[in-house]
């Protein structure tokens, strides 16, 4: 017998939405999610210093927006799912993290953060002329699954991989007036050399998320609520 799952998912985000019903509709054999948002914008500061704890915050955040919104009418058997990610480079440790999608500052987009970090390490090459530059790097996805303050559950994915010398420009995105999401550009994963954005069957199946969502989902298949 199917089990079925109302999720809340704790983001203001549309592509990830889109992402996580792809990934449930195309994997959940035994579970059937039904995602949904909400109709107010929810911006928690995350203020957390892992993705642990930011993921716990913007999970606790829209649970507590859900139970406003709706008051009386809220349900008590929906989660919530929240997810903190980042990629972690070698060379620069302190560098990106829990930071990643503020890295350089608020008024940068995707594409220019990653290009920033292209420019970290050409300055390192030329100040380090002998030296070998480490351009080993991994995304980390940390997922929180919420049930109540006194409940929640965490999965983690990972992704290994490399920073690449250049930024991979999207064509096809270009004449939409679009730029790829994130660093995926300039990050090639552990047996490739070329981009994560020009995988998109690879990067559904194996992304950090992808990994972390593998993982909650095998939850889901054998988990039995206790306060309902």
């Amino acid at each position: 017998m199917k089990k079925f799952y109302n999720i809340l998912l704790a983001t203001n985000n549309h592509h990830k939405i889109l992402e996580f019903q792809d990934y449930f509709q195309q994997h959940s054999q035994q579970v059937v999610v039904e995602i949904f948002s909400l109709q107010n914008k929810v911006s928690p500061e995350e203020t957390g210093t892992s993705y642990r704890e930011n993921a716990f915050i913007k999970a606790e955040s829209f649970y507590q927006a859900y139970k406003k919104e709706l008051g009386k009418k809220a349900r008590e058997d929906i989660l919530v799912l929240a997810d903190d990610s980042g990629l972690e480079v070698k060379a620069f440790p302190n560098l990106l993290g829990v930071q990643s999608a503020r890295y350089g500052g608020e008024n940068l987009n995707d594409r220019d953060r990653a290009l920033r970090l292209l420019e970290e390490f050409q300055k390192f090459s030329q100040e380090n002329p002998e030296g070998v530059v480490d351009r080993s790097a991994f995304f980390t996805a940390q997922l929180c699954l919420y049930l109540n303050p006194r409940e929640a559950y965490f999965f983690e994915g990972r992704v290994q991989g490399k920073i690449l010398h250049q930024y991979h420009d999207d064509e096809a995105l270009a004449a939409q007036g679009k730029i790829p999401f994130g660093y995926d550009p300039i990050f090639s994963p552990e047996g490739f050399d070329t981009p994560i954005s020009t995988m998109p069957e690879y990067k559904q199946q194996n992304s950090h998320r992808s990994r972390a969502l593998e993982y909650l989902l095998n939850f889901l298949t054998h988990f039995q609520r206790q306060d309902l």
